[in-house]
C-alpha cells in the first residue's frame, strides 16, 4: 500500500480527531489492539464506531449455566503464524531507527519501565487476515494464570490464523515464541461488543514454568474499592498517536466507583463486569491509561495477604483519546469470571499461605486492630521561631520509618493562618488528592482527627492552601492494611458541583459511597460550607434511625470540616442530616473490612455536662472498653474563651497535645481515636472553661462483642445548635 503502520495509526487518530462529539453512542470507541509496524503489511483499524444492535440480536448469545457453555472454541487447532511475516516484525523491532524505541521514555501512556518481576506478562502477536485477504499482525497483551493458559481479551484473538507469544519477557526483543494450539472465547462476545464478553484464554502448545498471576476472586471485593490505586502494564502506545515499547511499560491510576462509571458510560457500562480506572481533571499526575496495544493486559492491585499482586480486570476498550481524562479505560471484571476460569483450566493455581505450618499451638487471641501510642507531636511549626508555612506550599512530616506504609491516626492542626484556606494530608510518595482534611479561618486554631496513610519512608505531606503553622499529632497506628484498607482519598460528593444549590434546612442528603462498603464502617471527613446560619450536621447509615448525635457543628458561611467513623447500609450509603442549610462534601479515607477489626456502636452519647458543672471530668465510658481504643466525637460548646481540650486515658499522664481547639462562645467538634484507660474511663482536660459533649462510635477489637457505653438517655435536642 506504501504506507507503513505507523502512517496508518496517525491518520486515524486526524480522522477521530475531526469527529463531531455529540452524543455518547455516537462518540468514536478505541478498542486496544495494536497493529505491528511490519514493513507494508496491513494495519487493521483500531477504531470502532458504534451502532444500535439489530432487534432480534442479543448481546447474551449464551446465557451459559457452566464455563463450558459460556467458554467456546472456533473448533479448528491455529496454524502457526506465516515465519516470513515474524521474521520481518523481528527485523522491525531490532531496528531502532524504523521501529523508533520509546527506551528511557517516562511514557502504557504516562507510565514508566516495569520496575518489578512480572514472570506471568506475556506478549502476544496476532496474524488476521482482512475482509480483502490482506494479512497482518496485531500486538496485545496477556498473563498466564496457569502452567497451559493465559488469559487475554476476545477482541485480540477472534479471527486470529495464528498465535505466537513471548512470556515472562519485559523487554519484547528477547526470548523465544511460543505456539498456542487454540483459543476459547466468552460466548456471548461479539465484533464491537463493548465490555460484554471481551474476555479469551489462550491454551499453550506446551506447559509453561512461568509463575502465574493470581486472579482475584468473587470475594476479594476489599482488594479494589473506589479509590484505590491500580497498575496497568502493558507495551502499547506511550502516547496517543505515537509508538509502542519494547520494554513493558507501567502506571498507577485510581479505580473509579461504580456510579462515576456508569455517569459517563450510561448502559454500555456493566458494574458486575468492567471495572473502570483512570484519573479525572485536576487530579495528579494524570493522565495515565491504557492505550492501543495493551489490550488484554492485566489491572493489578497489591494483595491483601501473601501474593504480591491480584489481577481483579483485562484491559478492554476506552473512549477517543488515551490520555482523556474525561473518559477512564474499561477493564473485564476478573472476579466476575474466577469460577468459569477455574472450571475451564482445571483449576487455578491457589495462592501459597501466608506462613509455613507452626508446630505451636495458635495464639487464639484476636491481634490488636488498632495500637494507640501516648499521643505524640511530629511537628509544630511554630517551635523555636518557626515561620508560618507558605501559601501553596506541602510540608514532609517525618513520622517515623516504624509506619511506613501502614495507616496512622493523627490530629492536624492549623494555626495562625493569614486568611481563608485548606489543608490537605496525604501519603507523601502518592498525587496529592483532590480532597481537603482541614478548613480553616485566617487567625483561627482549628484541629481535625484523620487517618491517612504513611508513605514508604515513613513520611506525611501536608499542603496548605493559605500560609498557616502547622501542629500534627500522632495518636496511633494500624498495624495492618487488613484491618484498616486506605483509599484514595475519593470525594463521595460535593453539592457544590455543578452549579448544585444548597441542602435545606432539615434535610437528609443520601450518599452513595458503593455496594463494596455495605455493612462496613469507613473512615470519612465531614465538611459543611456555605452555611446560611448556625447548625449541625448529622452522618450515620441509612437503614438505622438517626442518632442523637451530631458530627459537624458549623456558623454561618463557615467552611468547616470533622474526621468521622460511620457505618454504611446494607445498600452501601450513608445519609447526612442538616439542621440548617448547607452544602455537603464528604471525602472517603478507608475502609474496616471486618467488624473484627472496629466494632461500630451506636453513635451514643457517653456525657453531656451541659445539664452540670465541672471544669475538670472524668468519662467512665463502661468497663468493657478498659484498656482497649474507642472512636469518639468530641465537641466543645459555649466556651468562656479561646482555648483547647485534651482527651487521654485517666491511668496516663496527660500528654503535651491537644485534641480540640475552640472559640469563646463556639461549638466544635473533632473526630478522636483514644484509648481508655484499665478501669473504663477517658479524661478531658480543658484549659478554658467550656461544656464537653463526648459520642463514642465504636471501638478497636480484641473486642469482638459489642459492649454497651454509659448511655445519657433524651431525645433528639430541639436546641439549635445540639452538639
Amino acid at each position: 500500500m506504501g504506507i507503513n503502520g505507523r502512517d496508518v495509526w496517525q491518520l486515524e487518530l486526524e480522522v477521530f480527531n475531526t469527529l463531531p462529539r455529540v452524543t455518547f453512542v455516537e462518540k468514536v470507541f478505541r478498542f486496544l489492539a495494536a497493529a505491528s509496524l511490519s514493513g507494508g503489511l496491513l494495519v487493521f483499524s483500531g477504531l470502532q464506531q458504534t451502532s444500535a444492535l439489530p432487534a432480534e440480536t442479543s448481546s447474551n448469545a449464551a446465557d451459559a449455566k457452566s464455563s463450558s457453555e459460556r467458554f467456546v472454541s472456533p473448533g479448528s487447532t491455529l496454524s502457526k503464524i506465516d515465519e516470513a511475516k515474524l521474521e520481518s516484525f523481528l527485523d522491525e523491532v531490532e531496528s531502532e531507527t524504523s521501529f523508533d524505541l520509546v527506551m528511557g521514555s517516562d511514557n502504557v501512556v504516562g507510565g514508566s519501565p516495569s520496575s518489578s518481576p512480572t514472570p506471568w506478562m506475556t506478549f502476544i502477536l496476532i496474524q488476521k487476515t482482512d475482509a480483502y485477504g490482506k494479512q497482518g499482525l496485531f500486538q496485545c497483551g496477556g498473563s498466564v494464570i496457569a502452567p497451559r493458559w493465559v488469559l487475554t481479551a476476545a477482541h485480540c484473538v477472534v479471527g486470529s490464523g495464528g498465535l505466537a507469544l513471548k512470556i515472562g519477557q519485559d523487554d519484547r526483543r528477547e526470548g523465544e515464541f511460543v505456539d498456542a494450539i487454540d483459543y476459547w472465547v466468552d460466548a456471548r462476545y461479539y465484533e464491537g461488543s463493548f465490555g460484554v464478553g471481551d474476555t479469551a484464554l489462550i491454551e499453550l502448545a506446551t506447559p509453561t514454568d512461568a509463575e502465574p498471576m493470581f486472579l482475584a476472586r468473587p470475594e476479594d471485593w476489599a482488594l479494589y474499592p473506589a479509590g484505590t490505586t491500580a497498575t496497568v502494564a502493558g507495551w502499547g502506545l506511550t502516547s496517543s498517536g505515537g509508538s509502542t515499547s519494547t520494554i513493558l511499560q507501567e502506571g498507577s491510576l485510581p479505580v473509579r466507583s461504580a456510579t462515576n462509571c456508569r455517569d459517563i458510560f450510561y448502559d454500555d457500562f456493566d458494574a458486575d463486569e468492567n471495572i473502570c480506572a483512570g484519573f479525572q481533571a485536576g487530579q495528579s499526575p494524570g493522565p495515565v491509561g491504557s492505550c492501543v496495544g495493551d489490550s488484554g493486559g492485566p489491572l493489578m492491585v497489591p494483595s491483601g495477604d501473601s501474593r504480591s499482586v491480584v489481577q481483579i480486570g483485562t484491559v478492554s476498550w476506552g473512549v477517543g483519546d488515551c490520555t482523556s481524562l474525561e473518559y477512564p479505560g474499561v477493564y473485564m471484571r476478573v472476579a466476575a469470571m474466577y469460577d468459569e476460569f477455574d472450571e475451564l483450566v482445571g483449576g487455578l493455581p491457589k495462592a501459597p499461605d501466608p506462613t509455613p505450618p507452626d508446630p505451636t499451638p495458635p495464639d487464639t487471641t484476636p491481634p490488636a486492630s488498632f495500637d494507640p501510642v501516648s499521643p505524640t507531636r511530629a511537628v509544630d511549626t511554630r517551635a523555636n521561631g518557626g515561620s508560618l508555612q507558605a501559601a501553596g506550599s506541602t510540608l514532609t512530616v517525618n513520622v517515623g520509618a516504624g509506619y511506613a506504609n501502614k495507616s496512622i491516626s493523627v490530629n492536624l492542626t492549623i494555626a495562625g493562618a493569614v486568611g481563608r484556606g485548606f489543608a490537605t494530608l496525604y501519603a507523601c510518595d502518592q498525587a496529592q488528592p483532590g480532597t481537603s482534611s482541614l478548613n480553616y479561618q485566617g487567625g483561627q486554631a482549628i484541629a481535625n482527627g484523620v487517618i491517612t496513610k504513611v508513605s514508604s519512608t515513613g513520611t506525611v505531606c501536608v499542603y496548605l492552601s493559605q500560609a498557616a503553622n502547622v501542629i500534627l499529632d500522632v495518636f496511633g497506628v494500624f498495624p495492618s492494611n487488613k484491618n484498616f484498607a486506605p483509599v484514595g482519598p475519593t470525594r463521595a460528593v460535593d453539592t457544590r458541583a455543578n452549579g448544585g444549590s444548597l441542602q435545606a434546612a432539615g434535610s437528609t442528603l443520601t450518599v452513595n459511597v458503593g455496594a463494596g462498603y455495605a455493612n462496613k464502617s469507613i473512615s470519612v471527613n465531614l465538611t459543611i460550607a456555605g452555611a446560611v446560619g448556625r447548625g449541625f450536621a448529622t452522618l450515620y447509615a441509612c437503614d438505622q434511625a438517626r442518632p442523637n448525635t451530631s458530627s459537624v457543628n458549623y456558623q454561618g458561611g463557615q467552611a468547616i470540616a470533622n474526621g468521622v467513623i460511620t457505618k454504611v447500609s446494607n445498600t452501601g450509603t450513608v445519609c447526612v442530616y442538616l439542621s440548617q442549610a448547607a452544602n455537603v462534601i464528604l471525602d472517603v479515607f478507608g475502609v474496616f473490612p471486618s467488624n473484627e477489626d472496629f466494632a461500630p456502636v451506636g453513635p451514643t452519647r457517653a456525657v453531656d455536662t451541659r445539664g452540670n458543672t465541672g471544669s475538670t471530668l472524668t468519662v467512665n465510658v463502661g468497663a468493657g472498653y478498659a484498656n482497649k481504643s474507642i472512636s469518639v466525637n468530641l465537641t466543645i460548646a459555649g466556651a468562656l474563651s479561646r482555648g483547647y481540650a485534651t482527651l487521654y486515658a485517666c491511668d496516663q499522664a496527660r500528654p503535651g497535645t491537644s485534641s480540640l481547639n475552640y472559640q469563646g462562645g463556639q461549638a466544635i467538634a473533632n473526630g478522636v481515636i483514644t484509648k481508655v484507660s484499665n478501669t473504663g474511663t477517658v479524661c478531658i482536660y480543658v484549659s478554658q472553661g467550656a461544656r464537653v459533649i463526648l459520642d463514642v462510635f465504636g471501638v478497636f477489637p480484641p473486642q469482638l462483642t459489642r459492649v454497651p457505653v454509659n448511655e445519657v438517655p433524651g431525645e433528639i435536642p430541639t436546641d439549635p445548635q445540639p452538639v
